[in-house]
């Protein structure tokens, strides 16, 4: 599908804003996607477009940490290939729908994702008091098979069907699930979102579900966008940067749903 010169600035703005919104706040994906939908894409492909342009900005942070030391190499590596076999089964499943039925449980999934960070992530984060002297200790909080099986399968299919706030669903699980420290959860949550990320991005290339125009253009102003947002997450309140990240979300989501369910 080929985009309109209005179409590809509209991208390249949603793109940049993502990108600030993804710096001061996260889940620069809510705003993205209902984007991508809005323009006329089909969902699998607005849906590999986003993870094209999203991956671009996490490259330098997974690679940075991956060299960090910081990992329990074996640890990292059995995560990653559960989470590698839950994108797997994730983005074939999203490729094999029918477009039409994606349609109508995409707003529904987005917006209850919506919600949860809204109105419970906050909270959460608030009450996570864990160390951070015991933050690389992970020998003290080890992790089943078990359980890191369901952690990848789970999340790596989520990633690899629809994808937003993948990295904040990490946090949360390896913080209540495995009882590490914010900090910790975070930093394993990196690579292991970019492997599902590339996993995603195989899949829907193969499937010829990636527009590389609307993707590069995105990614540049992303890449614009967290550099303006570093800048402003210095200099702002946490009270603004939540209610930016509001509004930019309910005003993707409602543009979304008009495209899809009024248009």
């Amino acid at each position: 599908m080929n985009l309109s010169v209005h179409q590809t600035g509209i991208l390249f703005s949603v793109g940049m804003f993502a990108g600030f919104i993804d710096t001061v706040a996260g889940g620069g994906g809510m705003i993205t996607v209902p984007a991508l939908l809005s323009t006329g894409l089909p969902p699998a492909l607005a849906l590999g477009t986003d993870k094209l342009q999203s991956a671009v900005s996490e490259i330098a942070a997974s690679v940075k940490l991956a060299f960090s030391g910081k990992y329990n190499a074996s640890l990292l590596l059995k995560l990653a290939m559960f989470t590698i076999l839950g994108s797997t089964f994730g983005v074939s499943l999203m490729q094999n729908l029918p477009a039409e039925k994606v349609k109508e449980i995409l707003p529904l999934i987005l917006f209850a994702v919506f919600i949860y960070l809204v109105f419970f992530e906050k909270k959460r984060q608030a009450v996570n008091t864990s160390s951070d002297e015991h933050d690389f200790c992970l020998s003290s909080q080890p992790l089943s098979i078990l359980k890191m099986a369901i952690l990848g399968l789970s999340l790596g299919f989520y990633n690899g069907f629809i994808g937003p706030a993948t990295g904040t669903f990490w946090v949360l699980a390896l913080t209540s699930i495995a009882g590490w420290s914010f900090k910790i959860a975070t930093i394993y949550t990196k690579p292991l979102n970019f492997v599902g990320n590339l996993v995603a991005i195989i899949g829907f290339s193969i499937g010829g579900n990636i527009n590389y125009h609307a993707a590069g253009l995105m990614s540049i102003g992303s890449f614009i966008g967290g550099v303006i947002g570093a800048n402003f997450l210095m200099k702002s309140s946490t009270k603004l940067i939540k209610l930016l990240y509001i509004f930019a979300v309910s005003a993707s989501l409602i543009l979304m749903i008009y495209s899809i369910y009024v248009k």
